[in-house]
């Protein structure tokens, strides 16, 4: 077997049941008025973002200063 990596990283990034200690879109993270960065989510219908936060790509993208260049889909039949 290889040495593990990412799957450490999300013991540590996430707590039990994949949430996020800090969503993204805190306002010092993606959700900042001036983020320079531009953003795209895709995930599936029955995705767990969808139950942890509900618009929260939705309204990242919505509110973002670059909207024009955002995006996000959520595609049908899907999970993550």
């Amino acid at each position: 077997m290889r040495p593990g990596t990412t799957e450490y990283a999300l013991m540590v990034m996430f707590k039990t049941g994949l949430v996020c200690p800090i969503p993204l879109g805190a306002k010092d993270r993606l959700g900042a008025p001036d983020c320079p960065i531009p953003v795209s989510f895709i995930y599936g219908d029955s995705d767990w973002v969808s139950m942890i936060e509900e618009n929260g790509p939705k309204d990242l993208v919505d509110n973002h200063p670059d909207k024009q260049n955002c995006h996000y889909l959520i595609c049908p039949g899907a999970g993550h």
